[in-house]
């Protein structure tokens, strides 16, 4: 809850979030195997599309808000959707245009595939931060699936957010790091 506003739902150690845009967030449990990670991420896109059926909703995993954001919040400007649910939105509807043109776009109208990896010393974070860096392309090769804004070809929607918040890290392969 924030103030009297539901932004989330907790069911055992994982919760769903309501994101700037309209999005839900699953924040999966912590678990050992890719195969648990893919029946509970399975769990959740049933429950999610099982309550979503009933009231006539449904989902289109291909395109980066293909009709923009009012017709999300169909009463609002485009970015006045930000500080309808959490107060933080407010503060990044100001810092984002400072930073780029499409860091708004990116919040309200894209979602994304996080992951979260444990550890068990220097060593080891070292390696699974260089795997996943390195994997980060091809990830996004067959992930990606946002060509599309309000109709037309986007080209690359990356290319002007907040170059703190995006692109590689070459450090991490330096022998020296660590």
């Amino acid at each position: 809850m924030e103030g009297d506003k539901i932004i989330g739902l907790k069911q055992g150690k994982q919760s769903i979030s309501l994101e700037p845009g309209g999005q839900f967030e699953l924040s999966g449990a912590p678990l050992e195997t890719l195969h648990q990670t893919c029946a509970e991420v399975n769990s959740h896109l049933y429950q999610v599309k099982s309550v979503a059926e009933e009231m006539g909703i449904g989902f289109l995993g291909s395109v980066s808000s293909p009709n923009g954001v009012g017709r999300i919040y169909p009463s609002c400007q485009k970015y006045e959707a930000l500080s309808i649910l959490k107060g933080r939105y407010d503060i990044m509807r100001n810092y984002m245009p400072k930073v780029g043109s499409l860091g708004l776009d990116m919040m309200l109208r894209t979602c994304t595939v996080q992951v979260n990896l444990d550890f068990s010393s220097e060593a080891d974070v070292i390696r699974k931060f260089r795997a996943s860096l390195a994997l980060q392309p091809i990830a996004t090769a067959l992930f990606a699936n946002s060509p599309f804004t309000e109709g037309k070809p986007n080209g690359h929607i990356w290319t002007d957010t907040d170059k703190d918040r995006t692109g590689m890290l070459p450090f991490v392969f330096d022998d020296s790091f660590g």
